[in-house]
């Protein structure tokens, strides 16, 4: 398998419905754990960040994936850092 082949493979992947419902539900459950582990609320993080009410529990909870900026800004938050880590 070329390199072309291998992009379009994980595009195809990451466009799929249930893997992004997966991986979200992954995230939020990293969220949630580490937040908490913190002694952070949600609406610290959401004061902080200026998002809307609800919009942490919708990423903790798998409902909503947030973008890139957001998640660095969260982990920020909550004294993390993101990586990518490939498989």
């Amino acid at each position: 398998m070329n390199d072309q082949e291998r992009r379009e493979q994980r595009r195809a992947t990451f466009n799929n419905a249930e893997h992004r419902h997966q991986l979200a539900a992954r995230i939020g459950a990293t969220i949630a754990a580490h937040r908490v582990q913190a002694g952070i609320t949600p609406e610290q993080i959401e004061q902080l960040l200026g998002i809307k009410p609800r919009r942490l529990a919708d990423i903790e909870n798998g409902k909503f994936l947030p973008s890139p900026d957001t998640l660095e800004a969260i982990a920020n938050c909550i004294g993390c850092r993101l990586e990518i880590v490939k498989n």
